[in-house]
């Protein structure tokens, strides 16, 4: 399956992308510095993540605290 899993700010720019490609079905573990795609550390405050795994989509929002 396919997989794509990218933070973005409330408005809506993606700021990292932490994962993408073909993984097998299973349980994963990723761990994220909070640090964009430049690797710049992010200000703390709320984000969202997006995960797509074939065509299913969930986007939950997240906390970074410093």
């Amino acid at each position: 399956t396919v997989v794509k899993l990218a933070v973005y700010n409330l408005v809506g720019q993606q700021v990292v992308a932490l994962a993408g490609g073909v993984r097998e079905a299973g349980t994963y573990t990723l761990d994220w510095d909070g640090r964009d795609a430049a690797g710049h550390a992010l200000a703390s405050g709320a984000y969202f993540y997006r995960l797509e795994a074939g065509t299913q989509v969930e986007e939950r929002k997240l906390m970074l605290l410093r």
